[in-house]
């Protein structure tokens, strides 16, 4: 399968042509370990837009107490941009690869990057995830979390808490939702103005299905070199070390899936019928 074009077809408009601007995307990339804050120098240095989520730590020392930034995914950093640009990224020297799986590049829902976005603006303590969060879907309707879509659930000696993820990182922030956040019901109507309360509502399965849109898929890896230890593959082990340290968990099982030619199974059920 070839890759999308870059440039949509011009539209003519009172017999004037009208140039459209190449549509953007949101992709993650690798980067090489601890270069996650230079690779975001990198890419905005040839124009490209980033997104670098970090947190700010303190740290004690006997003299004095150093604050310092830390980013929430290490060895990823989000870019928002064209095809064209992309590939550019790519060859940046803290860059390694853009996230796919197999020979399919994946995109991230801006609705998702938006969630990050609002959950780390204060700074809050949390947790990173690597497995499936089971509780409710709903979305935060007023307060410091306002428009966010996660998952609430309940943790032993935690209590309530919510999460947002990035679906193709496998992963997820979590934190502790204040008890004044309290879940609306179908009929309740909310006070415009409560400074105790705070509300979220569940996202029944027709809203989900209007405001929550998955990534796009992207058949190509030409933008990563064609060699044996750059070549994707079903699994990850002929890569260098440095490179394996920053792969998320259970790659490996969905690039398999992605190796199995599409129709094989049709083609071999076709060949049982003429034999």
């Amino acid at each position: 399968m070839n890759e999308p074009e870059a440039m949509n077809e011009p539209e003519l408009e009172n017999g004037t042509e009208l140039i459209r601007e190449p549509e953007r995307f949101w992709f993650a990339l690798y980067t090489k370990p601890k270069n996650e804050f230079q690779a975001e120098l990198q890419l905005r240095a040839i124009g490209i837009e980033t997104y670098m989520p970090f947190v700010i730590k303190e740290k004690k020392w006997t003299d004095r107490i150093k604050k310092t930034k830390e980013p929430v995914f290490r060895g990823y950093i989000f870019i928002l941009a064209t095809i064209q640009e992309r590939y550019q990224a790519v060859t940046q020297k803290g860059i390694v690869k853009a996230v796919s799986f197999g020979s399919v590049v994946s995109t991230i829902p801006d609705w998702q990057i938006q969630n990050l976005k609002i959950i780390l603006s204060d700074n809050p303590e949390y947790y990173i995830s690597d497995k499936l969060l089971l509780g409710t879907k709903v979305r935060i309707m007023d307060g410091p979390f306002k428009d966010i879509e996660g998952i609430i659930t309940t943790e032993r000696g935690k209590g309530k808490v919510l999460g947002v993820t990035i679906d193709i990182l496998k992963r997820s922030v979590v934190i502790s939702l204040p008890e004044n956040y309290v879940m609306k019901t179908p009929n309740q109507a909310v006070p415009v103005k409560d400074n105790k309360k705070y509300y979220y509502k569940v996202i029944e399965e027709e809203d989900e299905s209007e405001g929550t849109q998955t990534g796009v898929t992207m058949a190509s890896n030409s933008d990563e070199p064609e060699s044996e230890d750059t070549k994707p593959t079903a699994t990850r082990d002929s890569e260098s070390e440095e490179t394996r340290t920053i792969i998320p968990k259970n790659s490996e099982s969905v690039e398999t899936k992605s190796s199995t030619p599409e129709g094989s199974e049709s083609e071999d059920s076709e060949k049982n019928k003429n034999n």
